[in-house]
């Protein structure tokens, strides 16, 4: 799956400059994107494709993967926060996904 952020974007997020944690940021953006898109439960994280032009990621989308890679990075050993209690996303992320979301009813 194509990541819904760059990694010149996470790095400015987490205001990193050097080179030497790209792998590890490629990686935490692959996951954090691929999660945040189970999250939406089948809603697109792109925004209505206008007709000629490319596709883009909603900036609502781009921002949750940013903040989610930033749990990733800082919390590398676990999480300290209990911000992933019971699977879930850590709360600003439910709050941002929270309008796009399709619910399902059990």
């Amino acid at each position: 799956m194509t990541p819904f952020a760059t990694l010149d974007e996470v790095k400015q997020h987490l205001r990193i400059d050097e080179s030497d944690a790209d792998g590890d940021l490629t990686l935490k953006l692959e996951a954090a994107s691929e999660r945040i898109a189970l999250h939406l439960n089948g809603v697109s994280p792109f925004l209505p494709v206008v007709e000629g032009a490319a596709a883009q990621v909603r900036p609502i989308v781009r921002a949750a993967v940013l903040l989610l890679v930033g749990y990733l990075y800082r919390y590398p050993s676990g999480d300290e926060k209990k911000a992933f209690d019971d699977g879930r996303l850590p709360a600003p992320i439910t709050a941002l996904l929270a309008p796009l979301r399709r619910r399902v009813l059990a």
